[in-house]
């Protein structure tokens, strides 16, 4: 397929964030199908096509994807995690790609794309060179990072956000949990953005090939929280997958900070944030922190949510003025 013949589509991964690689994609000259914002309906249609028992982000990507293809793609782009681990994530592409051609969907091609990969995969999309690739993902990167910034309220109450990828940086599948939070008159603070997982990866890998791009962009500078890996990696005999471990690595950096409560947000059966469950409870409870649990799936109630978070909330300001 030639780069003019393609008409490249990706699940949603909340608004801002889409609008960039959509963005991204332009900039490349390739024709983008732009995907829906989710709905009852992608999630409708992501529950029936997937196992039971599969985390959250496979259905309602999955979902998203077929909404992708009825509206014309023939190239999927999809997310995959950057090494061989546990996380399912690593098998999503290949798993979707084969139920959607089970089901009918066979006039597409199916693409997992990681930071590792990124720039080989867009380059051969695109058919742009390596370094036009290159100075455009850098120029993508460094948009994110705008977007991604957080705000720490000296003055206020401050709950650190600890979440699987997915789920943090999509404003609908988190039922606009950060909109919420400052509703009832807390400041969030979400550690789940790609920014941070990028530079966590680079900074673990010097030598790769895209070494050249940590320097090149801002969002791969070390920042405080990477002081704490050492220390949140002891904890474990070897890799988790998924962003078990750096969630663990943010909460150390949080509790040094004076975080006022923490919000643990995962995808039901989620095998890397269950695993790290106890030691996220035990951080919390050593240090009297208060913890707000939040596993997601298409079971949710967002009224009912909305009550929880509005009582964690006020809970933290009585014990502040007490």
């Amino acid at each position: 397929m030639t780069p003019d013949e393609r008409r490249v589509g990706f699940p949603v991964m909340g608004g801002v964030i889409s609008k960039i690689i959509k963005r991204f994609l332009t900039d490349l000259n390739l024709q983008v199908v732009e995907p829906p914002p989710i709905t009852e309906e992608t999630i409708r249609r992501g529950v029936k096509l997937s196992p039971d028992m599969i985390c959250f982000p496979y259905k309602v990507t999955l979902g998203s994807i077929m909404q992708c293809l009825e509206k014309g793609a023939n190239t999927i782009l999809q997310q995959e995690c950057h090494h061989e681990t546990v996380c399912r994530q690593k098998q999503f592409a290949a798993m979707q790609a084969y139920q959607l051609r089970r089901v009918g969907y066979t006039n597409f091609e199916m693409h997992g794309v990681n930071i590792r990969k990124l720039i080989q995969v867009m380059s051969k999309i695109s058919g742009k060179s390596f370094w036009e690739t290159t100075r455009l993902t850098v120029r993508t990167l460094n948009s994110l990072e705008l977007e991604d910034q957080q705000h720490w309220d000296d003055d206020g109450i401050n709950i650190g956000i600890l979440a699987e990828i997915y789920c943090g940086c999509d404003e609908t599948v988190n039922y606009k949990l950060e909109q919420k939070l400052r509703k009832f008159g807390a400041n969030p603070y979400n550690t789940a953005n790609v920014t941070d997982l990028f530079a966590r990866i680079l900074n673990d890998n010097p030598f790769n090939p895209l070494g050249l791009l940590r320097l090149a962009t801002r969002c791969f500078k070390r920042d405080e929280k990477y002081e704490y890996k050492k220390q949140a990696q002891s904890l474990f005999t070897g890799e988790l997958g998924g962003h078990a471990i750096p969630n663990v690595e943010s909460l150390l950096w949080l509790k040094d900070r004076g975080v006022d409560g923490i919000v643990h947000l995962l995808p039901l059966s989620c095998m890397p944030e269950t695993t790290v469950e106890p030691y996220i409870n035990g951080i919390c409870a050593d240090h009297r922190i208060p913890l707000l649990r939040i596993p997601i799936d298409e079971n949710n109630s967002e009224a009912n949510l909305e009550t929880r978070i509005e009582t964690f909330v006020e809970m933290i300001k009585l014990r502040k003025a007490s």
